[in-house]
């Protein structure tokens, strides 16, 4: 007899998108709907996701015991803490952290963006799912690829 969790795995995951391995991705968007969408498409690369709603969550959830973070995904414009200011602060407790900032804002702040975060990367919303799982994967390829 077959198990279904075997069945389900196979439909869930492409063997090709899987490339997350150990990697932990944070990703902070106050918008749940939209949070959930891309926390599925990271978890079917085979990405621990770490969800936050907002700011100071995610600083929460980052520093937590036993957590490591190594791609910070997150909205620029959220309440409570900025995107930005979550990236300044967990970059002090993990250097090697990747980031990507989103905003469904024009690309003018990036010019004011590389000067607070020079190695992020920016992506606007709204965004294809296809483009955040290239990111993902792409930075975090860069950074297994430096250490």
């Amino acid at each position: 007899p077959r198990t279904e969790g075997d069945e389900s795995r196979s439909v869930l995951m492409d063997p090709d998108a899987v490339s997350g391995g150990s990697a932990t991705v944070l990703l902070v968007d106050d918008e749940s709907g939209i949070r959930k969408i891309m926390a599925t498409q990271l978890r079917k690369q085979g990405y621990e996701v770490i969800e936050a709603a907002d700011g100071e969550e995610a600083l929460t959830a980052g520093t937590a015991e036993g957590v490591r973070v190594d791609l910070l995904v997150t909205d620029i414009v959220m309440p409570r803490l900025d995107g930005p200011s979550v990236a300044k602060a967990l970059i002090k407790v993990f250097p090697q952290m990747k980031i990507v900032l989103m905003s469904g804002y024009s690309e003018s702040m990036n010019t004011e963006l590389d000067l607070l975060l020079p190695d992020a990367e920016f992506l606007e919303k709204p965004l294809r799912m296809s483009e955040l799982a290239e990111t993902a994967k792409r930075l975090l390829a860069s950074a297994s690829n430096s250490s």
